[in-house]
């Protein structure tokens, strides 16, 4: 073996170091079943959906593997249409029937987006409109295919859904947790259906829904029909929304919904119990502070190996000192370095880190909106017992 070439041991190991140090990459999980990992490419966004193309369904996959004759692979979404999953359980009365027939009402509604959204992308192209993307490469191969670019439904509120059906969370109960089961696999075989019947690839996902999540939650406070179900549900600082918008103001409020299939965001739980819930939910869609790379590339590979997450990230908050730009691990109310009290705090937020907010003598001001600021220090932070 020629020595300069490093083992796939040390190459995890000097991935492990970066994750440990910055928490910025993404592992994609090829062990789970239905992955076919020895002949397939995928490219994980935005945290929601895997999109991947392999040999058994592109007649084309090695010769855009390879480049061959100018082709390549054009992954990617066309358009996303979140779902308002707790607004279809306060219409539904405690039925499950209603339940998933107004879910599919609003998944018909998406569709109809779709068909809008692809009718208006395919006539710009037509007309000349979207030429950079649209044009042909050198060796006559079209830059992007619209027509195999993936239309999906956006989970949002899975967690607080089920919650108001079976006054439990996903944390709290196996009677949850078959719930949500029973809804995400109704909803990806009507993705399914729906790709057919239209002609165009409809897949289910876990949108990130940043702002989405937040929206959703102050309109259903906001409707007289559901604020009094969504009160006792939503998330963050609910007394606070509930005062502005009394007093007529409805944007940037501290309350939001759960993102995709996650537990909610403060649940008691370890780590170990949110990867077992998420794991459990995964099939059906298309950490601490200062970890050492070895402990955290054995856990990573425990969770290649014994679940079905299929793709994650391990994240890190960070304070840089606006006086001697030292940057400290986590949320810092002074620097480590120099005791300045003005600090930029960076978070991860979607798939990329940001500056969510400026920590001010002890006091935190929001760049994020206030649903995610309200998220942020909602966290529960447990790498124990892992």
């Amino acid at each position: 073996m020629d020595e300069d070439v490093p083992t796939y041991e040390e190459l995890y190991k000097m991935a492990f170091e970066v994750a440990a140090k910055f928490g910025t990459i993404y592992f994609d999980n090829l062990l789970i079943d239905g992955k076919n990992k020895e002949n397939s490419v995928s490219c994980t966004q935005c945290c929601a959906y895997s999109f991947k193309s392999d040999d058994k369904t592109d007649n084309k996959f090695n010769k855009k593997l390879n480049f061959v004759g100018g082709e390549h692979f054009k992954l990617g979404g066309m358009q996303v249409v979140s779902i308002n999953l707790p607004r279809c359980a306060y219409q539904a009365n405690g039925d499950k029937k209603i339940l998933i027939a107004r879910i599919y009402d609003m998944m018909d509604k998406a569709v109809e987006i779709f068909k809008i959204k692809q009718k208006l992308i395919m006539d710009q192209a037509a007309n000349g409109s979207l030429s950079y993307i649209n044009q042909i490469t050198p060796k006559g191969v079209r830059f992007t295919d619209f027509k195999s670019l993936v239309f999906e439904m956006g989970i949002v509120g899975l967690n607080e859904m089920v919650e108001h059906f079976t006054c439990e969370q996903l944390h709290e109960s196996e009677n949850s947790r078959d719930l949500a089961k029973s809804i995400l696999a109704q909803m990806s075989e009507y993705c399914k259906m729906a790709s057919d019947t239209y002609n165009m690839k409809i897949v289910l996902a876990r949108t990130p829904a940043e702002t989405t999540a937040q929206r959703f939650a102050v309109c259903d406070m906001m409707d007289d029909r559901y604020k009094g179900f969504a009160e006792l549900t939503v998330k963050g600082d609910k007394y606070t929304a509930k005062g502005l918008i009394a007093k007529g103001k409805t944007r940037d409020l501290p309350v939001f919904y759960s993102n995709g299939i996650s537990p909610s965001i403060d649940a008691p739980i370890n780590l170990s119990k949110k990867i077992k819930i998420e794991s459990e939910l995964w099939p059906y869609l298309d950490g601490e502070s200062n970890p050492s790379a070895e402990s955290l590339m054995n856990f990573a590979l425990r969770i290649a190996q014994k679940t079905n997450i299929g793709y994650f990230a391990f994240s890190k908050n960070y304070s840089q000192c606006e006086i001697c730009h030292h940057i400290t691990d986590g949320i810092a109310k002074k620097c480590e370095k120099c005791g300045g009290e003005k600090l930029i705090i960076f978070a991860r937020i979607t798939g990329y880190l940001s500056a969510a907010g400026m920590m001010e003598h002890g006091i935190f001001k929001p760049r994020w909106n206030a649903a995610k600021a309200t998220e942020l220090f909602m966290r529960h932070d447990d790498g124990k017992d892992m």
